[in-house]
C-alpha cells in the first residue's frame, strides 16, 4: 500500500476538501491538510466559517453569474470533446469564437473569460484566460463588434476650470473639486485616486 504525503504539520495526511462549493458548483475548491473522514469538529466549524467568509466576499448575483458561466463553457467544451478544467488557451478561444459568431456582447464574453480564470484558480490551475491567443482573440472580437477602446483627447486647463466652476457648494461639491484638480496637477488614474487615504496627505506650511 503507498504510504500517504506527510504535512509539516506531523501525521496529517494530505486530501483535498472541497469548500467554498455550492450546489451545481463541481469545483474542488481548497487543498487542505486535514485528517480523513470524520473531519474533527474544531475543524468543522472552520470550514463553516470559511464557506462563509468566502459567500461575503462575493455578491450572489455574481457567483450565480459565475456558475452559470462555467456550466455553459464545460456544456460547449462536452460538445466537442474538449477538456474545461484545466483548459488549454486554445480551447478558450475557440470558445470565444463561436460565443462571438452566435451573437454574444463583448460584455458577456468578458464576464466569461473572467469567470473561467476564477474557476481554474479554485481549482488550483493556471488561469488559461491570459496567454496567447486568448488576449489576440479577445481584442479582435471587441474591435470587430465595435467596442474596441479608442483614444481621446486630453482634458486642457480650460476644460478642468469649466469643470470645477460647475460643482455645487457642498461638501460633495467640495471633494469633487478636490479629486478634479488633483488628478489634473498630478496626472493621476482614477485607480490612484481613489486609493489615496488622509494619511497620505501632508500639510505643508
Amino acid at each position: 500500500m503507498p504510504r500517504q504525503p506527510r504535512s509539516r504539520f506531523g501525521k496529517m495526511p494530505f486530501m483535498n476538501v472541497v469548500i467554498f462549493a455550492e450546489e451545481g458548483d463541481p469545483i474542488p475548491m481548497l487543498p487542505a491538510c486535514v485528517p480523513p473522514d470524520p473531519i474533527s469538529p474544531e475543524l468543522g466549524l472552520l470550514l463553516d466559517k470559511a464557506n462563509g467568509y468566502c459567500r461575503a466576499g462575493t455578491a450572489e448575483t455574481t457567483r450565480q453569474a459565475y456558475r452559470k458561466d462555467w456550466l455553459d463553457f464545460s456544456a460547449w467544451c462536452a460538445t466537442h470533446g474538449l477538456c474545461p478544467l484545466p483548459a488549454h488557451p486554445a480551447t478558450v478561444a475557440l470558445s470565444l469564437t463561436a460565443q462571438a459568431d452566435t451573437g454574444h456582447c463583448v460584455t458577456t464574453l468578458t464576464r466569461r473569460l473572467t469567470a473561467i480564470s476564477h474557476a481554474h484558480r479554485r481549482a488550483g490551475h493556471a488561469s488559461p484566460t491570459h496567454d496567447a491567443p486568448v488576449p489576440e482573440v479577445m481584442a479582435g472580437i471587441r474591435r470587430t463588434l465595435g467596442t474596441a477602446a479608442h483614444g481621446v483627447d486630453a482634458l486642457v486647463a480650460d476644460d478642468i476650470r469649466r469643470m470645477v466652476g460647475g460643482q455645487p457648494d457642498t461638501l460633495h461639491g467640495v471633494r469633487n473639486r478636490a479629486l478634479l484638480l488633483l488628478g489634473f496637477a498630478g496626472g493621476f488614474r482614477r485607480s490612484e485616486l481613489v486609493g489615496l487615504d488622509v494619511g497620505d496627505v501632508q500639510v505643508c506650511p
